[in-house]
């Protein structure tokens, strides 16, 4: 039984059509051949058809081999192609094999034409095979497995690309990194296999909602997302970012689980925070990191929030030295009770008086610090500063209650407990006028130890007031298991509850979860009357921010509470 083959001939004479057909059948081939005579009819017939070889005269008036093979270099064909030809001189071969040939046969020795033929098909199987190999593994290394969109390694490339579109052409580029948060909950929880189906649903609704706007939409690994669009400023980013975020606006069905989720976005812009696809990636991410940490869902990159320059670096190991050198100073703030509209404690803030940055605020230092033990050394100094400002209060008949930030480490520290009951006693000041904030990402960093470390400080009377409420790190269950006294909600909610019907749900359910649970809820972040109308509306028992009073030094606010229409409490009513 004879072989079928598709061959396309570029031939003008019948004869030697027909000795090509004779060579193919004695070879033992049924043969079909297609003669074209002109680019035309060559282009028409390469897209009609799938052909086996081409098989081409180099010696045509109109369209001969050397034009088929110009030809077809601009196509993406890989087809077997021979060359025959009446000349018998070797620089016609050399043309044509430079030319892409992938043999040269002369009409005088048309016998060779048969195993020519069996040679490049059986090399151009070789090479399709091959190349499916290749693009499966390009696939494979370009595409995360788990979501089936780009990784970060055809991110990074389309990102190098863009930035050199970008400066060619003068114009803006826009990165944008965005993290999920409290997706270690997710998979803490309800197990890993429905955190990666979390995943490829969050995946699916960026690409619905952000289709062709971006030029690139890539897992960059874990939980962390990132695209990018070009042309784009800040004001266009900033838009984009909002359109990405709306994403979790409706919460994520897995299986029976019903999950409500966000994401904190960092935005970096080329060229104005970098050149270099490195530097703009490390800086989106900084202002990702930044959004995360202040609570709120989107943030520009700003190097003075930038806790991996070099001087930022540095603040690190200056920080236990300026402690030594007197360079800190406390400011506080305010604490009003709603019903009686009248203050009833303070808010330990920390600054640094540093002599090259000026006065830095705590976002400035503590996320770093947060990360070595200076941040113990810091919060022992905190600590004792404002117990000793607080008993000098008490002396001049100021009964008020100290609330100061405990960061993780603190927080796992064993001696802690000694070393705040030694303070209270040098100070005289009883427990019940210490309040200490946590933050709910402190708790679950480790739960056992942290709520156990609670539990044998509240012994000693402390109070604790569970900060940044809302954001869904805790589960009402762990709520239930800790000596907590107020549920502080967060200033996310409060600064957009006006605006938002969202948030002003947020804090209605809060309010009467903490009621239920006979807790104390207060609000931070309340900057304005309207704020202020809708807390008292919804039951809100306490509230801080900067419509009662800013930040500022103790003797400011002493003065401030002698003399502002928030009228300082009774002892009895303070504790």
């Amino acid at each position: 039984m004879k072989i079928p083959l598709q061959v396309l001939v570029v031939q003008e004479s019948d004869d030697d059509l027909t000795n090509l057909l004779a060579k193919l059948d004695a070879g033992g081939y049924a043969a079909r051949f297609q003669q074209v005579q002109t680019e035309e009819e060559f282009g028409a017939a390469l897209t009609e058809q799938g052909w086996d070889a081409i098989v081409a005269d180099d010696n045509q008036s109109e369209f001969d081999a050397l034009s088929a093979l110009a030809y077809i270099r601009n196509t993406p064909f890989d087809i077997p192609f021979i060359v025959v030809s009446g000349q018998g001189g070797e620089d016609h071969a050399v043309q044509a094999m430079r030319g892409g040939a992938h043999d040269y046969v002369l009409k005088s020795n048309l016998c060779r034409l048969v195993p020519a033929l069996e040679r490049e098909i059986r090399e151009a199987e070789v090479r399709s095979a091959r190349k499916h190999a290749d693009d499966a593994v390009n696939r494979l290394s370009h595409t995360d497995q788990l979501t089936g969109i780009p990784n970060r390694v055809l991110f990074y490339d389309r990102l190098q690309h863009g930035i050199d579109i970008a400066q060619r052409q003068h114009h803006n580029l826009a990165l944008l990194v965005m993290d999920l948060d409290r997706f270690k909950d997710v998979n803490d929880t309800i197990g890993h296999y429905y955190g990666d189906e979390l995943l490829q649903q969050v995946a699916a609704r960026l690409q619905d909602t952000l289709g062709d706007e971006v030029q690139g939409l890539a897992r960059m690994g874990g939980d962390e997302f990132a695209f990018l669009v070009s042309p784009c400023d800040v004001a266009c980013a900033t838009e984009l970012a909002r359109k990405a975020l709306s994403v979790f606006a409706q919460s994520f069905q897995l299986n029976d689980h019903r999950v409500k989720m966000g994401a904190s976005l960092g935005i970096a812009i080329y060229p104005q925070h970098g050149v270099y696809a490195d530097t703009i990636l490390q800086h989106a991410d900084v202002a990702m990191y930044r959004a995360k940490y202040a609570n709120s869902e989107y943030a520009v990159y700003d190097v003075q929030h930038d806790p991996h320059t070099s001087d930022r670096l540095s603040l690190v190991n200056e920080l236990e030295q300026a402690i030594a050198d007197q360079q800190l100073l406390l400011h506080y703030q305010p604490i009003v009770e709603i019903q009686s509209r009248q203050v009833v404690g303070v808010k330990a803030l920390v600054r640094w008086r540093h002599p090259k940055f000026g006065t830095l605020a705590p976002i400035e230092f503590i996320p770093t610090a947060e990360q070595t033990s200076v941040i113990q050394s810091l919060s022992h100094w905190v600590l004792d500063s404002s117990l000793d400002q607080l008993a000098k209060w008490h002396r001049a008949g100021l009964p008020l209650v100290l609330s100061v930030n405990l960061p993780m480490r603190s927080l796992h520290d064993l001696q802690l407990h000694d070393e705040i009951a030694k303070m209270l006693g040098n100070y005289g000041v009883t427990a019940e006028h210490l309040v200490l904030e946590i933050t709910e990402r402190t708790m679950m960093v480790d739960w056992l130890d942290a709520s156990q470390m609670l539990k044998r400080m509240s012994s000693l009377g402390i109070r604790f007031t569970l900060d940044d409420f809302g954001t869904g790190h805790f589960s009402l269950g762990h709520l239930k298991k800790l000596p907590i006294d107020t549920l502080k909600i967060d200033q996310s909610f409060v600064a957009g509850m006006t605006e938002s019907k969202e948030s002003e749900s947020i804090i209605r359910a809060a309010v009467g979860l903490g009621h239920c649970l006979d807790l104390t809820v207060l609000a931070e972040g309340v900057e304005n009357r309207d704020t202020w109308d809708l807390l008292v509306v919804h039951g809100c028992d306490k509230v801080q921010g900067n419509f009662i009073c800013e930040p500022m030094p103790s003797e400011d606010l002493t003065y401030w509470i002698k003399h502002s229409p928030w009228s300082l409490v009774s002892q009895a009513k303070a504790v």
